[in-house]
Order: C-alpha cells, then structure tokens, then sequence
C-alpha cells in the first residue's frame, strides 16, 4: 500500500513540475521535472527490482520443506529427543516420526536444490541414524508400548553395573540433542536461504 501511494505521490509531483515547466519555460522548473520524471522512474525500476517471482527450485525447495516438517514435526519426536532422559522408559510412539523420516528422506527424491539445506539434511539423517541405532541395541520392550533399559541392570545391586548404563543413558541423551540441533539448523538454513 505504501509503494502505491509513493508511485502515485510521484507520478502527480512529475506532472506537476511538467505543467510548471511547459507554462513557465524556465531552467529551474525544466529541471525540477527532469528530477520528478528521474524519481519516477527510479521507483519504477526499484519496483520492478525489489520483486522477484521466486525461482522454480526455491518453490520446490520450499515444498519439500513442508513436506519434511509434516514427516518429521517438532513434537512429539524432535522435542522427545531432545528433553527426554533415556535412562528411563518411554513410549515407543515418540520414535515413529524418526523412523518415517530414516526410511523415506533417504533418498535422491528427497534432497534439496539449495547445497547449504541438502548439507543440513544429510547431517540430520546421519543424527537420526545414529540415535536410532543406538537406542534399538541398548533398549528393549517394557510393557506393550514402552521401551527402555533393563531396570535390574539400571537400578541393580552393582555400582559398576549402574555406572555402566547411566553411561549408555548419557549418550543416548547427547545423540538425542545432537538430533534435535541438527533440526533446528535444517529448519533455519531453509528459512535463511528460501525465504520461507
């Protein structure tokens, strides 16, 4: 709305300083409209420059953005990895937006045009690869949808024992932020370099 009143204002000033300059035929009033006509094509020209279609890559791009935050949304399975204890059971639910995403973003249909988006991505798969396989040699089913450690080995009579799989806890907790930051830096690549 501002750029039209801007165009509009200097399209009225430069007739005006053109009806000045033809009744009057003086060299401040030829110049005046000179610089009107000169700002009025500026504007022009920095509106026409200012506004791009988007690039066909950058659309598709974006899409597929779209589509990777649909396969993978924050919650429940980024924010799980990052604030959940692995130490301690949980649902196997919060592992099944990791697994989609493994299964189907691994491959050539799935990469980004940008470079710098497709390197954020490749280095979140890896993440997720590495958790994932993680957690599934060091965790095993509780209960009917749970998983986790084997709590007489976790809480267990031996100090070695405990120290061994607080351990395992620990890095399953560091894979699981490291996770987590590599989302976050695929979903701000993307929207530093798409616009989005």
């Amino acid at each position: 709305m501002r750029k039209r009143i801007a165009v509009v204002a200097t399209l009225l000033g430069t007739i005006a300083c053109g009806v000045w300059a033809w009744e009057t035929k003086r060299a401040e009033a030829i110049s005046a409209f000179l610089l009107a006509l000169a700002a009025l094509a500026g504007t022009d020209y920095w509106e026409r420059r200012t506004y791009r279609k988007p690039d066909g890559r950058v659309v598709a791009d974006r899409k597929l953005l779209a589509d990777l935050v649909g396969t993978l949304p924050y919650k429940p399975a980024i924010h799980f990895a990052r604030t959940h204890d692995l130490g301690a059971s949980f649902a196997r639910v919060n592992l099944q937006p990791l697994h989609r995403f493994l299964e189907q973003w691994n491959d050539v249909h799935h990469e980004f045009r940008n470079p710098d988006v497709e390197l954020s991505r490749q280095q979140l798969l890896r993440a997720v690869a590495v958790f994932l396989a993680d957690i599934s040699l060091n965790t095993w089913p509780v209960g009917a949808d749970f998983q986790g450690m084997p709590a007489d080995e976790v809480e267990g009579p031996s100090k070695q024992r405990r120290e061994y799989w607080r351990s395992i806890a620990d890095r399953l907790n560091k894979e699981g932020c490291d996770v987590a930051d590599a989302y976050d830096a695929l979903v701000r690549t993307a929207r530093e370099r798409l616009g989005t």
